[in-house]
């Protein structure tokens, strides 16, 4: 997986792309997918690493549909 990855909800929709991935360094393991969606005014989610049911080489698979998704609190992005 790499930033830039589509991910997709369990109920088929687009839900944004990898904008990041987070790992806890003391055990050396990805904890959350930070997730953007929008070109302009990018609105970012963090995704915790037990909602993804598959990772492809195009795509993430998330357990969670879009409206679980959409009612995550957005959170700034700092450049």
């Amino acid at each position: 997986m790499k930033e830039g990855t589509k991910v997709i909800a369990a109920d088929g929709e687009h839900v944004g792309h990898v904008e990041r991935i987070l790992a806890d360094p003391s055990v050396d393991q990805v904890t959350h997918l930070l997730i953007s969606r929008g070109i302009f005014g990018k609105e970012v989610k963090l995704i915790p690493l037990k909602w993804i049911l598959k990772i492809g080489e195009d795509n993430v698979y998330l357990y969670v549909n879009k409206d679980s998704i959409e009612g995550l609190a957005g959170i700034p992005l700092a450049e």
